[in-house]
């Protein structure tokens, strides 16, 4: 049997909400101890009551969720980490199908992502028309995302950095952070950073940097965000410093940081006072060996990219 703080949970974030939501349920992987049953699940008593084997087959667990869901609970699947991309690709496409089916129900699908592997959901992620996408920054920040997510209308893909999943989490639950909505993790007038996930932490030491060595003033926006796009936010920023440069971790082609730009591009182009920049991760392949995981954008690439914006008249 599991108790809340349980390692079985996860994280420490997801164990902070189990004890601050008594309908929460968990969907996890494994096999579903004897004699556990749906009602029992309900309990909000007998918090060892609250977990769920998952079904095999992954578009399964987007239908156990939104039923449950439907039945006044809040479900967290805690996808795992090793989960094939052919079945997360699967479970996408089910919880997009089964939000039309079932719209209003709120389901959570914690899901803890590589770099490469985001590269790879990209694609998908951008055409899911049912369910929110959030990517946390930090294991605080999931932790207020999830208070969110398990009220939301409507199901809610929750990506967590799979170096940020095992950090320390806050002793105490954290307030609930509006999804849908871009944040702005430093303040700035001269140059907008747009970044997510993992990156965000890097940019916001960037902008440090930039304050300290070339005075100025670079305002960094985490999309938080994914689909939707919160575009008036996005927009409103390069608004107000005419130069934006978008940080993405990834190579994809077609993925996040192209649709920022198209976006950007036409709807503020004539407030850039310079063309939008773009600094993604350097495409490790070989030909010898093949394909490698992509090499992250550096400082001194990023600063670059940042100064030959601001030097552009």
């Amino acid at each position: 049997m599991l108790e809340p703080g349980s390692s079985d949970l996860g994280s420490p974030a997801l164990t902070a909400a189990f004890s601050a939501d008594p309908a929460l349920v968990w969907l996890t992987a494994g096999p579903l101890p004897t004699g556990r049953s749906l009602r029992q699940a309900a309990d909000p008593i007998d918090a060892s009551a609250r977990r769920l084997g998952l079904p095999g087959a992954p578009p399964l667990w987007a239908e156990l969720a939104l039923g449950l869901a439907a039945g006044g609970l809040h479900p967290v699947v805690s996808v795992p980490p090793q989960t094939p991309l052919d079945d997360l690709l699967a479970l996408l496409q089910s919880t997009d199908e089964l939000a039309h089916c079932l719209p209003g129900q709120p389901a959570v699908f914690w899901l803890p992502c590589t770099l490469p592997l985001l590269a790879a959901l990209e694609p998908a992620l951008l055409r899911l028309a049912g369910p929110q996408v959030v990517l946390a920054s930090s294991l605080d920040q999931a932790q207020r995302l999830l208070a969110a997510a398990v009220e939301a209308a409507s199901p809610v893909v929750l990506l967590v950095p799979q170096e940020n999943a095992a950090a320390p989490a806050a002793a105490e639950p954290l307030a609930a952070q509006a999804l849908g909505q871009a944040v702005v993790a430093r303040p700035g007038t001269d140059l907008t950073l747009l970044a997510w996930g993992a990156m965000t932490r890097q940019a916001v030491a960037i902008a440090g940097q930039l304050e300290a060595t070339d005075d100025v003033q670079a305002e960094v926006l985490d999309l938080v965000s994914l689909q939707p796009l919160d575009v008036d936010t996005i927009l409103g920023s390069v608004q107000k410093t005419g130069r934006c440069l978008i940080l993405e971790a990834t190579t994809a082609m077609g993925g996040i940081a192209a649709e920022l730009a198209a976006q950007i591009a036409e709807q503020d182009l004539l407030w850039l006072l310079a063309p939008i920049g773009r600094v993604q991760a350097q495409d490790n392949t070989s030909r010898a060996i093949g394909p490698s995981l992509p090499i992250k954008p550096n400082n001194a690439r990023v600063l670059a990219a940042a100064r030959r914006l601001l030097a552009y008249e």
